[in-house]
């Protein structure tokens, strides 16, 4: 009876066993479409690269980066002058395209120079004033036959530091002549006065002049002013007197030294200056060191100068000044 029953536990025990293989192997088979489904669910929309797809097959929009909006610089000046045609006449034309702070650098007058003759033209700037101050922008140059050229004037930062920092107002005299022969006659030769920063000329503010505590007033009254501001020793041009002048008549003045003698020795710094109507300008006269060396002055203790200034269009007029001074540094 024993053998019976234990074939039988036998097999059921197969039986059973047979059973779980089958149900383990499709459970198996279950898991591998599972986890190929899991799959495609996990990475939803997803490229290999993490990147989600737009709606075009193919495309893909790259990551949304927070981009910092550019800070316009509160100390560049957006000057409003725009193509202001200074002149077109049948020879020439002249026009201020735009002014542009470049920051250290200075402040750049953008010009466009036609010359629609048949000849080299040179066009040039004189008497060039910024706020009232004379400036020196040592511009000008040959434009060749029926061409147009594009350029810049430039002034410098530290020279506008003492004129008011912008180009409020600009005056200037723009001649043009043939460059094959300047001392002909001019094709143009006319003053100007633009207003760059879009202020009216009743608005504009002329800058009052630098002082300095060791300055010397010569001469301030209702037609000129000569103030010496101080003395430095430039490694360049020698012993140096930066100067004030200005001129407040209405004709063209010309300011010079003569006889110059620097502690009892005749040196003379060869130096005169023009100034417009109306103008005013910061000049350095200057000594070369050869000629202090020569003498042997190591220290300057006394100048004494005759200073003329005279209207430089009339020689029949009569000096506003002819006198002798003396400069103690």
């Amino acid at each position: 009876m024993r053998k019976p029953v234990h074939k039988l536990l036998c097999l059921v025990l197969v039986v059973c066993l047979a059973a779980v293989m089958v149900l383990g192997c499709g459970s198996d088979s279950g898991d591998d479409k599972k986890t190929e489904t899991d799959k495609k669910t996990e990475t939803g929309n997803k490229t290999e690269n993490n990147v989600t797809p737009t709606n075009n097959p193919g495309e893909t929009t790259p990551p949304v980066e927070d981009t910092p909006t550019p800070t316009p610089d509160a100390s560049k000046t957006d000057y409003a002058i725009k193509d202001k045609v200074i002149v077109d006449n049948e020879s020439v034309a002249f026009k201020i395209v735009s002014v542009e702070d470049d920051g250290k650098m200075g402040t750049a007058v953008n010009v466009e120079c036609k010359n629609k003759t048949d000849k080299s033209l040179t066009f040039s700037l004189n008497n060039v004033c910024v706020n009232g101050y004379l400036a020196e922008p040592y511009w000008g140059g040959p434009v060749a036959a029926g061409e147009t050229f594009n350029s810049k004037i430039m002034f410098g930062s530290e020279d506008l530091k003492k004129m008011g920092e912008t180009i409020d107002e600009m005056r200037f005299v723009l001649r043009v002549y043939d460059s094959e022969n300047g001392g002909g006659e001019d094709v143009l030769k006319e003053s100007y006065t633009v207003y760059p920063t879009g202020l009216t000329a009743s608005a504009v503010k002329y800058p009052a002049r630098i002082t300095s505590d060791s300055e010397q007033v010569v001469i301030d009254n209702d037609k000129i002013s000569f103030i010496i501001l101080g003395t430095r020793n430039d490694s360049l041009w020698g012993y140096t007197l930066d100067c004030y002048i200005e001129n407040k008549t209405d004709v063209i003045l010309l300011y010079t030294w003569d006889d110059v003698t620097v502690n009892g020795a005749d040196i003379d710094p060869y130096w005169a200056k023009s100034l417009s109507p109306g103008t005013r300008a910061y000049t350095s006269i200057c000594f070369d060191t050869e000629d202090l060396e020569e003498y042997e002055i190591t220290s300057v203790s006394e100048i004494v100068y005759t200073m003329r200034i005279y209207d430089s269009q009339d020689w029949t007029a009569e000096d506003l000044v002819d006198d002798e001074f003396t400069y103690k540094p």
